[in-house]
Parts: C-alpha cells; structure tokens; sequence
C-alpha cells in the first residue's frame, strides 16, 4: 500500500462511517416512532416537562442501530486495508455488548418505566463489566507532571466516569435539539483530535456516533417529532465515556481529559443537580432546575437556550484541544478562565437555588 494511500484510508473510511450510519438511522427514525407508539413510549406532559404536546420517545433505537450497522460494516472493509487490528475486535466486542445492555435498559425504562436507584444499580453494573473486560482507564496523565498509574482504583474509576456521563447526557436531555447537539459537538472535537493524533479506532467509532446524530436532530429540533428517550441519552453517554477507551496506542491524556472538558456543560450539569438533591436530600426525585431550566427561567426562547448551550460547548470543546496540547502558556490560562466562566455563569443562574 502506497504512502498517499495509507494517509487517506482511515479519512475515507471515517467519511463512509458517517455517511452510512446517517442514512441508516434516518430512514429507521420513523420506524422508531411507530414502535414507541405502538409500545406506549410516549413522553407526556406534566409539571416538569417543557414539552406541551405528547411525543414518542424511543429515537435511541434508531441512532444505535445506525451506529452498529456502520461500525461492522466499515469494521469489515478496513480488514482489506489493514488498519483493523485483531485488538480491535475485542475492543468493539465489548463496546457492542455494553450498547445492547444499556439501550435494552432504556428501552423497557422508556417503555414501563424502571426505578431510578434499580437504573443506577445496572449502570454501575454495565460500568463494571465494561472495566473488567478491558476498556479501563489505567493511569491519568497529569500536565507536566509524570503519568499517575492508578493500578488498584483503575476499575472503579473508570466505573464511575460511565455512570457519571451517562447521566450527565440522560440530565441534559431536557430540550429539544439539547442533549443530541452537545453530544454533536463533542463528538467533533474528540473526532479532530483522534484524526490530528492517528488514533483509528477512535476516528471510526465517534464518525459513526456523528452519523447517527445528525439523522436524529433531523426529528429532534424544536418542534421535536421524536424524543431520544432513556434508551438514547443512555445510549449517547455510554458510547462518549468509552469510545475515547478503545483507541490503540493513546496515551490516557487524549483518553480522558479531551472526553472530559469537552463535556464540561453536562458533566457540570449534573454534578450542581446532585449538590443540590443533596442539599435539599432529594436524591431520586427529579427538579426543574437544571441548567436549561433555570435559562428559560430567564426569559430566553426554547431555540435560544439551545443554541446558547450549544455557544458554551464549543467553548469547553476548544478548551478541552488547548489542554491536550500540554504547555503551560496555554494550559494555565485556560484553566483559570473556565473556571471563572463556570463560577459567573452558576452565579448568574442561582443554580443551587430550588425554585
């Protein structure tokens, strides 16, 4: 194989990836809609929803058929062009058996509801299976500091950063267009930075991550058709946490800390909603006062409090690729200038206030 091709195979094959899991998951949404209405998948309103009409919720379905399907299908195809390792097999073996349990989850959870602490339990559950089979954070890299190998803890870390993303995407999943477009942008960043640093596998899963999600916001924009449901935010926030784990050769920087800042806006989301069920000791009892609550609180649109959440992720996202690069000049600053930003931002919001 020739240098010219060697360098524009894996582009390729991400652009395939994408391509086919958009098309996949668009002609299967409304197949996804009849189900859900068929199976009584059906968000309705009440006192903590903002939609005010009856809308099936069962789009998850759809994104994560799309998303296998192109994965296997360009899994099969790279063989040709050897850049498909035998490691990779097992990695995505468990990635996939991860998605079906997850999704499965959210389905019946979509379809007859489950129990907020039994949800939790078989989170925890999934996390610890994905850790044990492989897909695990080892050791940390910390900015000019030598890595740190977390040896005994590894396993219930990287449990606990599934558990803790995934329900920081399902939290977030409150408005139209919301949950699926942080994710979009997410997804971007981490896609550049694989791309720019080599690291196949993990150009080849969030390409077809980004596939899925573009067929879906085609029915979740405001006025959404069709809602993600548990089975899509659980979906979303398993594959974000452990798609940045099955790449070959990275080292834990581009693992975790891209993942990591580039979902500043769920992850801080859900973190304030826990300090704050704490302080009122409602721990399984959902609110109204999450990020995009509190927004539309203020008077802004629906559309408008997207879009401004979607402004603050591309701020964490360019943060998240400032940070990657190691140097202290650019490093430092960054740091110090998110931090300001969240403290202003969480002030100006009153967002540990109960309303």
């Amino acid at each position: 194989m020739n240098e010219g091709m060697n360098s524009i195979t894996p582009i390729l094959l991400y652009s395939v990836a994408l391509l086919l899991s958009f098309f996949v998951t668009l002609v299967l949404v409304p197949q996804a809609k009849k189900i859900a209405e068929y199976v009584g998948a059906i968000d309705t309103p009440n006192h903590r929803r903002v939609n005010t009409e009856c809308v099936p919720s069962m789009g998850g379905v759809a994104m994560f058929a799309g998303f296998i399907i192109s994965l296997l299908a360009v899994a099969v195809f790279s063989l040709k062009f050897d850049l498909f390792k035998l490691d990779y097999v097992r990695e995505l073996s468990v990635l996939i058996v991860g998605c079906l349990a997850i999704v499965g989850l959210g389905v019946i959870d979509d379809s007859i509801g489950v129990k907020a602490h039994l949800k939790l339990m078989i989170h925890l559950g999934i996390g610890l299976y994905t850790a044990c089979m492989g897909l695990k954070v080892d050791s940390i890299y910390i900015p000019f500091m030598q890595e740190v190998q977390l040896g005994v803890f590894s396993i219930p870390i990287t449990v606990l950063w599934i558990v803790l993303v995934v329900n920081a995407i399902n939290f977030i999943d409150g408005l139209d267009g919301l949950a699926a477009g942080i994710v979009f942008l997410t997804s971007l960043f981490i896609i550049y930075y694989g791309v720019k640093n080599g690291h196949f596998l993990l150009g080849l899963v969030y390409s077809g991550l980004l596939g899925s999600l573009i067929g879906f916001l085609f029915f979740n924009f405001n006025p959404a058709k069709l809602f993600m449901g548990d089975s899509g935010a659980f979906f979303l926030g398993y594959i974000i946490a452990t798609g940045a784990l099955v790449q070959e050769g990275g080292t834990v920087e581009t693992n975790i800390w891209v993942p990591v800042l580039a979902l500043g806006l769920p992850i801080l989301d859900f973190l304030t909603a826990v300090a704050r069920r704490i302080l009122n000791k409602s721990y399984f009892v959902p609110d109204k006062d999450h990020i995009h609550h509190k927004l539309l609180k203020k008077g802004l649109s629906h559309k408008t409090v997207v879009l401004f959440m979607y402004c603050i992720s591309v701020i964490f996202g360019m943060a998240a690729l400032i940070v990657s690069n190691g140097k202290a000049y650019e490093v430092f600053p960054t740091i110090a200038f998110l931090g300001c930003f969240v403290l202003i931002f969480l002030n100006m919001l009153d967002i540990f206030k109960k309303t």
